[in-house]
């Protein structure tokens, strides 16, 4: 009995393993999307399953009672759903679909606003810019969000691809493996959604390659507060290292200016 059960159990792992297989071949699934995948499939093949059986029956049955009386049938169909649309309306507005209301910004001119707001009306979420080069949120709009049991949606993580301009070159931290970072988006989303006041980020991209980095973010390690300190304290020695290669690279290019019209100070 035990060595059937067990072959039995292998069976059924191998034909899992095998499906699993085929359907990654068709569409992108993770592991833990095969559950929800399998039974929204179900609800769709019964749904489809009993409107293309009972279709057959219902006109089977008006010809039974007599091609002449299909007419009546039909009318009766028709007569049924102009009761059951408005009853189908009553019981929709009786039992209203959940609504979230929320307000949003992208500039920081309207945070004092924003705030006036938040303290007076009981809003559900919020949507601000919050990033690691723009954090002025974090003695504001975040705490107050918190105390007031509103959701957040951060906009702008990139700052509007400014980030990564200021990291152009630059090599991503090894340490950054420790909570599963592998690009420099990935190093930036971790950073906002890591902060226990934002509930979701909202990062804006046309390019698939990009959107598959991104969602990256939802799995692996967060970075502690620790690693936080450590991740704002790199970039910005790396704004630092920056400003200075700037401004060395400027006075390059006024010697040679200096040279093009003949007075050199050298």
């Amino acid at each position: 009995m035990s060595k059937s059960s067990t072959t039995f159990s292998e069976l059924e792992d191998g034909w899992s393993y095998r499906m699993r297989l085929r359907i990654r071949q068709l569409v992108t699934i993770e592991p833990d999307e095969m559950r929800a995948l399998f039974w929204s499939f179900a609800y769709f093949f019964a749904l489809l399953c009993s409107y293309y059986i009972i279709r057959p029956m219902r006109d089977e049955m008006g010809i039974a009672g007599g091609i002449d009386k299909l007419q009546w049938m039909f009318s009766g169909t028709f007569l049924v759903m102009l009761a059951a649309v408005p009853l189908f309306g009553w019981v929709a507005k009786r039992f209203p679909v959940p609504r979230y209301i929320g307000i949003t910004t992208s500039h920081g001119r309207s945070h004092t606003e924003l705030m006036q707001i938040m303290r007076t009306e009981d809003l559900d979420f919020v949507q601000f810019t919050y990033n690691i080069g723009n954090r002025v949120v974090e003695d504001t709009l975040l705490p107050l969000a918190a105390d007031r049991g509103m959701a957040t949606l951060i906009n702008r993580p990139f700052q509007r691809g400014a980030l990564f301009r200021k990291v152009k070159g630059k090599a991503l931290p090894e340490w950054a493996k420790e909570f599963d970072c592998q690009s420099w988006g990935q190093f930036f989303l971790k950073f906002v959604v890591s902060h226990p006041a934002v509930t979701c980020v909202i990062p804006a991209t046309s390019k698939v390659h990009h959107m598959t980095d991104n969602m990256a973010v939802n799995f692996g390690k967060l970075p502690s507060p620790s690693m936080r300190k450590r991740m704002l304290q790199y970039f910005t020695s790396l704004k630092k290292a920056t400003k200075q290669d700037f401004s060395q690279s400027s006075r390059i290019v006024w010697f040679c200016r200096s040279c093009l019209e003949s007075n050199c100070p050298l």
